[in-house]
């Protein structure tokens, strides 16, 4: 199995360096004009399956995607397994902002990443373990018979989580991989045993025709 795990494209929360997760955060322009390019770089890979966060900011690539391989749009499955984290009440507030109103809560964060749970949230081992979860059933779905293409739309932490469990990578290291908004990453899957394969984008203005 082939699978492609996408980044949404840049919105207006990441612009203003916004900690969210659960908000549903529309595009800003210039993560609106890396849609054309992310889409044209699919459009000659066979495509089996697309899977989507139900976020906006994943759907609507989700769904251009889907377009481009005439696919309608309510045959891409919705999955809330890999939504971005929830970060409670850290939601929509700047590191500046949560090191003044949350500083005790926010040092405890920082300090304990893996296991420390957000107020109102989760912790970033729970969000690995829903990924986890979603990987598996996917893997178990299409790892057979004819080589099969999975698309998947998601978020950073989704992302980032996936690449620990794929390529047997401590929580700790998953950063060492940069995921930037508008980029993919590759990796061909099978024998229960993945391999990266590819890393591509983001694709930025520039490279929009």
């Amino acid at each position: 199995m082939r699978l492609i795990m996408i980044r949404h494209p840049k919105t207006e929360a990441n612009e203003r360096k916004l900690v969210y997760g659960r908000t549903d955060a529309l595009y800003s322009k210039a993560g609106e004009a890396t849609i054309p390019g992310i889409v044209e770089r699919l459009h000659s890979i066979k495509i089996d399956r697309i899977y989507s966060s139900p976020l906006t900011r994943t759907r609507l690539l989700a769904e251009a995607i889907a377009a481009d391989h005439a696919v309608a749009a309510d045959e891409i499955i919705m999955d809330d397994r890999i939504l971005e984290m929830n970060f409670g009440k850290f939601e929509n507030m700047t590191i500046p902002e949560l090191e003044e109103t949350y500083p005790e809560e926010f040092a405890e964060y920082r300090k304990d990443f893996n296991d420390c749970v957000v107020p109102g949230g989760e912790s970033f081992r729970q969000l690995y373990d829903r990924t986890v979860d979603f990987l598996k059933e996917i893997y178990k779905r299409h790892e057979k018979g004819d080589e099969q293409t999975i698309v998947v739309v998601s978020h950073s932490m989704v992302i980032h989580a996936a690449v620990g469990y794929l390529m047997d990578v401590e929580l700790d290291d998953v950063w060492r991989v940069k995921v930037e908004p508008g980029s993919m990453i590759d990796f061909d899957w099978r024998y229960e045993y993945a391999m990266l394969q590819g890393l591509s984008g983001p694709f930025n203005v520039r490279e929009v025709k």
